[in-house]
C-alpha cells in the first residue's frame, strides 16, 4: 500500500504469473470519465491487447550471468502457453468500455484524433533486423554490433525464394502480428511520456502486461519498446510508487542487463537512471547492490562500441554517484573497491583521444558525463584522497581544459576545471602537474566567459587561480625561462578578461563576502579575487624586474606585460575609477 503526493492510498495488485487475467479489466466509469485526452479510452485499452505475447523463438542469452529474478516462476513454456490463450480471449472487442467512452470521447476527442494516433504510430522507426553480435579476441561479446550482418530485405521475400510461396504464407501471419505489436507498443512508448495518459495506462494493467511479455523470450525490439514504455512510466511519481511494489517487476528489469542488444540496453540504463532520481529510489538500490549487477554495468560502460550505449551506461554510473545519499553510500564502496576510478580513467582517456584524433563519435555528451561523476566523487572526502592519488587522471582533466577550445569538449572544459580546483584542494602538490606541459593559463583564463552563469564553476576557476598565483609567489625563480615568459604572456594577454569578469559580477562577489563575514558560506567572494588580481600584478612585476635572461624576452611580451602590471596594479587598488578609465578609452 501506498500514497499518493494528497495522501491518497493507492491499491497495488502484484502481478501472479501462475494466474494472468483472462482478460484485461474494465476501467470503472468513474476513471473513465476522469480521463481527459484527445484520444480514445477504449482505443488505449485496445494497443494494451495487441501487446500481449505470441509464441516466439527463445533469443540467444550470453550466460547466466545475474540470478533469475523470479526462482519460483513456472516454467517458460507452461506460461508462454497461458499467455497464449489469454491472447486468444481478448481478441473481442470491449463493448462496454467503449459504450461508457462513447459520450465523453465525443466531448474530449476531435475529427484529429485519429490522425495524432497515427502520427505516433509513424514517428517511431520500424523495427531493426537483430544483429549477431560478434565475439572479440577474450570472447567478450562486442556490443556495437556486426558491421558484416547482411540485412534481410523484406525477410518474407527470402524466404520465398528459398522455400517457395508455401512456406511465406506460413510465416506471413506471426509477422504481421508481431509488427502490429510494435506498432501498438510504439505509440503506448509515446503516450507513457505524458503523465496523465501513464497513470491511465498503470490502472488498465500495462504492467501485468509488460512483465508477462519481459519474462517471456522475446525479439530485441520487443524488449526495447517494453523497456522504453516502463522507462517513460518510471518519469512520473504515482506510476513509478506502482512500479516498485509491483511483484517481480524490479528485479526482472535488473534481469535485461544479461541481454547484449544495444538498445534494450540503453533503455535498461534509462529506466535505472530514472528510478534511482525517484522517490521510490530505495528498491531500485536494494536491487543493484549484488556486486554481479555493478560488475555488468561497469563492463558495458568499458566495452560497448556503441556510442549511446556508452552515454546511458556511464548516465547510469552518475545516477548512482549523484543520487540519493543512500545510493551514494550503499552502492559506491563497491563500486571503488571493483575499480571505477581506473574505469574513469580509461573513459576520459578513449574520449580525449578520439577528440584529439577527431575520431569522437559520442560529442561531448560522455566526456561531461564521466568528468560529472569524478567530480561528484571528489566533494566526498572518504573518496577525494583516492582520486587526487590518481595522477594519470589529473593528467587527463588537465588535458580537457587545453582542448576546452574544440566544439566536441564542449561543457566538459567547465566540468574539467570544478573537478581540477576540488583534487588541488585534497593535494596541492598537483598544481606542479597543472602547469606543466602547455599552456594552462591560456587556456583557464579563456574559460572565463563560459564559466559566466555558473557561480559554482565560476569560483573554481578562480580558486585555480589563487593556487598558481601562491605557487609562483614562492617558487617563480625555480620555473625554466622560457615557462616563465609563457606564463607572464598568459597573464598579460587574459588581463582584460580577468577585470571584466569581476566586473560582471560585482553584486554577486560582493554577496559573497558578506556571507562569508557572517559565516554562512567560506565562498571565494569580491576581495579574495582582488586579492589573485593584486598577485598577479606583483608577478609581473618581479618578473619585470628580474635580470635573468632578459635577452630572450621579445620586446612585445615586455610591453604587454608593462601594460597589464599597471593596469591589474591600479584595478586591485581602485577598481571603480580603473573601469572608469576604460569606459572613457583613457
Amino acid at each position: 500500500m501506498d500514497r499518493t503526493n494528497d495522501g491518497e492510498k493507492i491499491a497495488c495488485t502484484p502481478c501472479d504469473l501462475s494466474e494472468l487475467p483472462p482478460t484485461l479489466p474494465e476501467p470503472e466509469y468513474d476513471q473513465v470519465a476522469g480521463y481527459s485526452s484527445t484520444i480514445d479510452p477504449s482505443h488505449i485499452i485496445h494497443l494494451i491487447r495487441q501487446l500481449l505475447p505470441i509464441k516466439t523463438a527463445a533469443p540467444k542469452v550470453g550466460g547466466d550471468l545475474l540470478e533469475d529474478p523470479l526462482s519460483n516462476r513456472q516454467d517458460s513454456s507452461e506460461l508462454e502457453s497461458k499467455c497464449r490463450a489469454v491472447s486468444g480471449e481478448i481478441v473481442k472487442e470491449d463493448a462496454a468500455v467503449g459504450e461508457k467512452a462513447e459520450t465523453l470521447t465525443r466531448k474530449a476527442t476531435d475529427p484529429g484524433t485519429e490522425g495524432l494516433v497515427n502520427d505516433l504510430r509513424a514517428s517511431h522507426h520500424k523495427e531493426s533486423d537483430v544483429k549477431n553480435l560478434p565475439e572479440t579476441d577474450n570472447g567478450a561479446q562486442d556490443l556495437s554490433g556486426s558491421d558484416d550482418f547482411e540485412e534481410k530485405d523484406g525477410g518474407v521475400a527470402n524466404l520465398e525464394t528459398r522455400d517457395g510461396a508455401a512456406q511465406k504464407s506460413a510465416v506471413s501471419g506471426p509477422i504481421e502480428l508481431e509488427e502490429i505489436r510494435e506498432e501498438a507498443g510504439c505509440v503506448l512508448w509515446d503516450l507513457a511520456a505524458n503523465e496523465t495518459q501513464a497513470e491511465f495506462l498503470v490502472d488498465n494493467r500495462i504492467l501485468d502486461v509488460l512483465l508477462a511479455i519481459l519474462c517471456l523470450p522475446q525479439s530485441d525490439r520487443m524488449r526495447e519498446i517494453c523497456l522504453g514504455i516502463l522507462g517513460n512510466l518510471a518519469c512520473h511519481t504515482k506510476p513509478e510508487m506502482i512500479m516498485v511494489n509491483f511483484e517481480g517487476l524490479v528485479p526482472t528489469v535488473i534481469q535485461q542487463l544479461q541481454f547484449e542488444d544495444p538498445p534494450s540496453l540503453c533503455e535498461t540504463c534509462r529506466l535505472l537512471s530514472a528510478g534511482l532520481h525517484s522517490d521510490a529510489a530505495g528498491a531500485w538500490i536494494n536491487a543493484l547492490q549484488k556486486e554481479e549487477v555493478l560488475k555488468r554495468i561497469m563492463w558495458i560502460a568499458d566495452n560497448t562500441m556503441n556510442s549511446q550505449l556508452r552515454e546511458k551506461s556511464t548516465e547510469l554510473l552518475l545516477a548512482i554517484v549523484d543520487s540519493k545519499q543512500e545510493a551514494f553510500s550503499a552502492l559506491l564502496p563497491t563500486l571503488l573497491r571493483m575499480g571505477l576510478p581506473e574505469l574513469l580513467t580509461d573513459l576520459i582517456e578513449g574520449e580525449v583521444t578520439a577528440i584529439t584524433e577527431g575520431t569522437s563519435t559520442c560529442g561531448d555528451a560522455v566526456l561531461d558525463i564521466v568528468l560529472q561523476i569524478a567530480e561528484a566523487l571528489s566533494l566526498a572526502d572518504e573518496f577525494a584522497t583516492q582520486l587526487a592519488s590518481n595522477q594519470k587522471l589529473f593528467s587527463l582533466a588537465c588535458q580537457v581544459i587545453r582542448l576546452s577550445h574544440k566544439d566536441e569538449v564542449g561543457p566538459s572544459g567547465i566540468t574539467g576545471t570544478v573537478l581540477i580546483a576540488n583534487l588541488l584542494t585534497e593535494k596541492n602538490s598537483l598544481i606542479l602537474e597543472f602547469l606543466q606541459g602547455g599552456n594552462m593559463i591560456t587556456h583557464l583564463i579563456g574559460l572565463l566567459p563560459q564559466v559566466t552563469e555558473d557561480s559554482g564553476a565560476r569560483n573554481a576557476l578562480w580558486s585555480i587561480l589563487q593556487r598558481v598565483c601562491q605557487h609562483l609567489q614562492a617558487s617563480q625563480s625555480e620555473l625554466p625561462s622560457d615557462e616563465q615568459t609563457s606564463l607572464m604572456a598568459a597573464f598579460a594577454e587574459g588581463s582584460n578578461l580577468l577585470m571584466d569578469d569581476l566586473d560582471d559580477h560585482r553584486d554577486e562577489d560582493e554577496h559573497e563576502d558578506e556571507e562569508r563575514a557572517s559565516g554562512v558560506a567560506p565562498s571565494c567572494g569580491r576581495q579574495a579575487k582582488l586579492t589573485t588580481i593584486a598577485n598577479i600584478a606583483h608577478i609581473l612585476e618581479g618578473w619585470l624586474a628580474s635580470d635573468s635572461q632578459t635577452e630572450n624576452r621579445g620586446a612585445e611580451a615586455v610591453r604587454a606585460a608593462q601594460n597589464a602590471c599597471q593596469l591589474l596594479g591600479n584595478y586591485s587598488i581602485s577598481p571603480d575609477s580603473v573601469m572608469h578609465d576604460q569606459v572613457l578609452g583613457r
